[in-house]
């Protein structure tokens, strides 16, 4: 009888990353851009191929896309000047719905060195990056029949809607320049299928 229980959740397990579980989709949209505590650069929200929202800003130094997914911020950033510049990852902050101020990691990390400092990353002069952004007190440790697995809570689970912001500080020699982003949040009146990356994170897939 246990036996056949473990092989049941196993099941149950292997399928639910197959095929995936529908959850409502929430929208993103950029709003504002603060850099050093002023409103700055240009701003275009855009809706990508699953009728969300992938939101551009673009100054002199920086372009940066956003989108949302269940457990994550993806950013994509290319440096447009012409000298090299670094992510301070171990200061990006990111600012829930209730105004908390909370901790992050970026997935390019090894999850099992949450507590050591995240060197910064350099992103060489007109070349970019690919990352993701997601809060550290959402990383749970889930057991499962064989030992255990890490796993990220979803970032929105209700039916509100709210602000997030991100704080995304980054170094061109010795001037170090806060990039202040504050987002919009609406949930979708649809549900999309999710499945899990081989990084624990979940992202949105059509139906």
């Amino acid at each position: 009888m246990k036996r056949l229980l473990i092989v049941s959740v196993l099941i149950l397990f292997v399928s639910f990353n197959i095929f995936g579980k529908k959850i409502h989709a929430y929208k993103i949209k950029l709003t504002s851009v603060e850099l050093n505590n002023e409103l700055h650069g240009s701003i275009d929200n855009k809706h990508n191929q699953l009728d969300l929202i992938s939101a551009i800003f673009s100054d002199s130094l920086i372009n940066v896309g956003w989108s949302l997914e269940p457990t994550h911020l993806a950013m994509k950033l290319e440096n447009d000047s012409d000298r090299n510049l670094k992510i301070i990852w171990d200061d990006v902050t990111y600012i829930d719905q209730n105004s908390f101020s909370q901790r992050t990691m970026h997935t390019s990390r090894m999850i099992n060195d949450i507590d050591e400092v995240q060197l910064s990353t350099i992103v060489v002069k007109n070349s970019k990056i690919k990352d993701n952004i997601v809060p550290i007190e959402n990383l749970k440790w889930l057991i499962t029949p064989d030992s255990g697995r890490w796993a990220f809570d979803n970032l929105f689970t209700d039916e509100s809607n709210g602000k997030v912001r991100i704080m995304l500080p980054i170094e061109i020699g010795s001037v170090r320049y806060e990039y202040l982003f504050s987002f919009d949040i609406t949930r979708d009146s649809r549900k999309l299928k999710t499945v899990h990356t081989d990084t624990s994170l979940m992202v949105y897939k059509s139906l």
